[in-house]
């Protein structure tokens, strides 16, 4: 196992414990049962939808719990500009949670990410990607002829 695996499971890790830590739950048993089901939740399975909102159904609206799940719903979103919104959203509302500041979190990222593909474009992004593989694949061959090109 390569360092960089070994860092992408030490921060999955980091987020569990965080995520199973006292902000999310209560002494009562069925806020510590809600958590669990949470954190077993597989979001490549075609029922995770289905089970999200099952637990949201299932909790208060001051849940410690609810800030994750509507976080969990929101990085589902596949159009960049409603993910931001809903992103801001659940930052304003949830501002002091967990939850709040991984949205706060992944809109910032959103944000750069916008910034920088209208920075290169979608033609900069191509032979950015075809320049990686020509160094990859071909030992640079095509690299000298994009050059050219552009």
């Amino acid at each position: 196992m390569n360092t960089y695996k070994l860092t992408e499971i030490h921060i999955k890790l980091q987020k569990l414990e965080e995520l199973i830590g006292g902000m999310n739950h209560t002494n009562d048993e069925e806020s510590k049962r809600r958590l669990a089901r949470f954190v077993r939740l597989n979001p490549y399975r075609l029922e995770y939808v289905e089970k999200l909102d099952e637990s949201l159904g299932q909790m208060m609206n001051d849940d410690k719990l609810r800030d994750n799940i509507l976080l969990a719903k929101v990085r589902l979103i596949n159009d960049t500009q409603l993910k931001a919104e809903r992103l801001k959203e659940l930052c304003d509302k949830f501002a002091d949670s967990d939850g709040g500041i991984q949205a706060l979190y992944e809109s910032g990222m959103i944000k750069v990410r916008i910034w920088r593909d209208a920075q290169i474009g979608w033609v900069g992004g191509l032979l950015n990607w075809w320049s990686i593989v020509s160094r990859l694949c071909f030992d640079g061959y095509f690299e000298n002829h994009f050059k050219k090109i552009t």
